[in-house]
């Protein structure tokens, strides 16, 4: 017997200032394995908004399928976080190692 877990879509928002650029392909990689059929957009550089930091962030967007539930969803993405680095005294003085928001 095969048991099919309901499938949730997601839009996800990756963001760092801190190695950009690889912090945020690093984190599409480790996404990759539990989003299905995952697509990302390529990654930008963009200006810091409401952060006190003059470094850039490099951002992009991932859109696919979970079949995680919300709270557990959450979880993991704190968790790639704190791998990439992040913490509460880089985070307070503008430092992003690595951001990801649920969009939907």
């Amino acid at each position: 017997m095969i048991l099919l877990l309901p499938m949730n879509e997601i839009i996800l928002s990756i963001g760092s200032n801190a190695e950009g650029r690889r912090k945020v392909a690093e984190a599409i990689s480790r996404l990759s394995s539990f989003v299905y059929s995952a697509h990302a957009t390529p990654v930008i550089d963009t200006d810091p908004i409401a952060v006190s930091s003059a470094q850039p962030f490099a951002n992009a967007m991932m859109r696919g399928y979970t079949s995680l539930p919300f709270h557990a969803l959450r979880s993991v993405l704190k968790n790639i976080e704190r791998m990439s680095g992040r913490n509460a005294a880089d985070t307070s003085v503008g430092v992003i190692h690595l951001d990801i928001d649920i969009m939907q």
